[in-house]
């Protein structure tokens, strides 16, 4: 179906070219707008190691849901351990902050400012104001890593709802097909038996 190409990058598409840049809006039918699941690559550097956070890796289908369900707790360990990786480099950086801060603010105070003064003239120097960035990077970071482990925690939920209804349906079906099979040996012991 023509109306439902949605992919307009250059590393993704090998028709795509620039002057054929589409909006989603144009390309996929308003019918179809919300059945599209966003597709989320993040990477992020975590002490020198770049971590990968892709959303791809949530989804699972009856098919793949036992090697989703295996493999659910590797990941899980893997993100929860950048995670603790990240909340230490956080800690640091807060702590070479709070080192700055105090060095800057001292100096202040001895060179005669009040305690107002101090504090405003040592947010502003520059090494402070790095370290202050640093800070606000590391929380994103944080912030992202746990954002993404709620999401395999969603995904974990999915994936047990979704193999509770598949097991349902299959004890169903073989419900049907064992008690048809039973049905037709019955009536061939009680047809022997009128016989």
């Amino acid at each position: 179906m023509p109306g439902t190409r949605i992919q307009t990058s250059p590393t993704r598409d090998p028709l795509w070219k620039k002057e054929n840049k589409l909006e989603v809006s144009e390309l996929v039918p308003k019918s179809d707008i919300d059945r599209i699941s966003p597709h989320a690559q993040t990477v992020i550097k975590i002490g020198g190691q770049e971590i990968v956070l892709d959303n791809s890796r949530l989804a699972f289908n009856e098919i793949s849901l036992n090697a989703f369900m295996e493999n659910l707790a590797l990941w899980y360990d893997y993100f929860s351990q950048k995670l603790a990786e990240a909340e230490a480099i956080l800690a640091y950086k807060e702590y070479e902050y709070d080192v700055l801060f105090s060095s800057a603010y001292e100096m202040s105070k001895e060179g005669g400012c009040t305690d107002k003064l101090a504090e405003a003239s040592a947010k502003k120097e520059a090494n402070v104001c790095e370290a202050k960035k640093e800070i606000i990077g590391a929380k994103h970071k944080v912030t992202l890593l746990k954002q993404h482990l709620k999401a395999w925690d969603k995904a974990h939920e999915n994936a047990m709802s979704r193999g509770h209804m598949v097991r349902k349906e299959m004890d169903k079906l073989n419900t049907d097909i064992v008690f048809r099979g039973r049905d037709e040996k019955v009536q061939d012991i009680v047809g022997r038996r009128d016989a």
